[in-house]
Order: C-alpha cells, then sequence, then structure tokens
C-alpha cells in the first residue's frame, strides 16, 4: 500500500545518505574511481545493504557534489588572486607616479613599454575585468583632476600673496617663496615641480609679449 511505498522509499533515502556518509568519512578524492570505491567497501555492512544502483548513485552524487566544491573553491581563490592583481597593479600606477617615473601627460603605450616585464602587470594582464589600461586612464584622470584643483590653489595664493615672480625662479626659490602660506601644504610634492614648470612657462609668455 500506500504507506509501505512511503517507507521504501524513506529506506532507500536512508541508504543513500548512509552511503554518502561513508565516503565523506573515508574522504575519498576526485581522484578516486568506482572500482576502487567497491573494492574498499567490499566488506562494510552498509555498502552491502544497499543494491548495486543504489551504491553507484550515491557514488555519483557525492563525486558531483565534490567536483562542484572543487569548483567553488578553484573560482573563490582566482578572484581573491585577480583581486590581489588589480590592487598590486594599482599600487604600482601610484609608486611610479609618486617618483615621477610617469606624469599626467604620459601616454598608456610609454608607460607600458617601461613595465611590461614588471610582475605586477604580467600578473595583472589578460585577466577578466578592468584591463590595466583602464586602470591607468581612470589613474590619469584622478590625478588630472587633482592638478587642476592644485593650480586652482597656487592661482589664489598668487593672487592675494602678491608674490613677484621671474622666469628665472628656481624650484628651489618657488618652494621658498610659496612654504610660507598654509594653503600650499595643500599641494601634492608630486605636483609641486609641475606646477612651479607651468607658472615659469607662463611668466616667460607674458616676458616674451
Amino acid at each position: 500500500g500506500k504507506k509501505e511505498k512511503e517507507d521504501q522509499r524513506n529506506a532507500a533515502k536512508q541508504r543513500a545518505d548512509n552511503l554518502k556518509s561513508l565516503c565523506e568519512e573515508q574522504k575519498l578524492g576526485l581522484d578516486t574511481t568506482w572500482e576502487k570505491c567497491q573494492e574498499l567497501f567490499a566488506n562494510n555492512a552498509v555498502f552491502k545493504s544497499a543494491d548495486n544502483f543504489e551504491r553507484l548513485s550515491a557514488f555519483v552524487d557525492y563525486w558531483k557534489n565534490l567536483e562542484k566544491q572543487d569548483y567553488e573553491e578553484k573560482r573563490r581563490i582566482r578572484r581573491f588572486h585577480e583581486r590581489r592583481n588589480r590592487e598590486l597593479f594599482r599600487e604600482l600606477l601610484d609608486q611610479q607616479f609618486k617618483q615621477g617615473l610617469f606624469t599626467i601627460k604620459t601616454k598608456w603605450n610609454v608607460f607600458v613599454a617601461s613595465i611590461k616585464n614588471d610582475p605586477c602587470y604580467t600578473n595583472f594582464v589578460g585577466q577578466p575585468g578592468s584591463s590595466p589600461k583602464e586602470l591607468f586612464d581612470d589613474f590619469i584622470a584622478v590625478e588630472k583632476e587633482n592638478f587642476k584643483r592644485q593650480k586652482a590653489t597656487l592661482k589664489q595664493i598668487i593672487k592675494t600673496g602678491g608674490i613677484s615672480l621671474s622666469s628665472k625662479m628656481s624650484f628651489h626659490d618657488f618652494e621658498g617663496a610659496f612654504g610660507k602660506y598654509p594653503d600650499y601644504s595643500k599641494i601634492e610634492e608630486k605636483n609641486r615641480r609641475f606646477l612651479h614648470e607651468y607658472v615659469i612657462s607662463k611668466v616667460k609668455q607674458k616676458e616674451q609679449e
């Protein structure tokens, strides 16, 4: 009757669960074959209590689950490495920019030629998501914006401070003249040389007019 079928179903499910537990206890890996599995459990009571189809089904289910876990783990590790590679490339951009190895005027093809053998680049290139060039372009866009803001700060100091500028002004003198103003400290060091060059070029233009 109905109850009998229900009991049979429950018993079959219990046997399947027991078989899977058996595989788990033995920590069977993805390299375990069905043949090997049968050898391992030949004298096991739980294994013997199930028919051959149940045994094979349980083994295949266990194996598929293991494969899925393995895939998820590999994907998690891959994603972690991808994220790390992105961070390391951003750090490389930051360091090289601070050291003056490239500027906001540097083109990507010039920059990439200088770092093409750097592990921070070689490990990152070709992975899914943002490309090295996109990160470089974003970085330059942010730095250009920074420069624009800091240029405005400098112009404000010149306007209100009445600093006399000459085309022969060295960077040292430039620092000395502007360093007295608190707002000058808001200008990042990496942009100060740039701004010195910018100011001198403007003064030269005026002198030639």
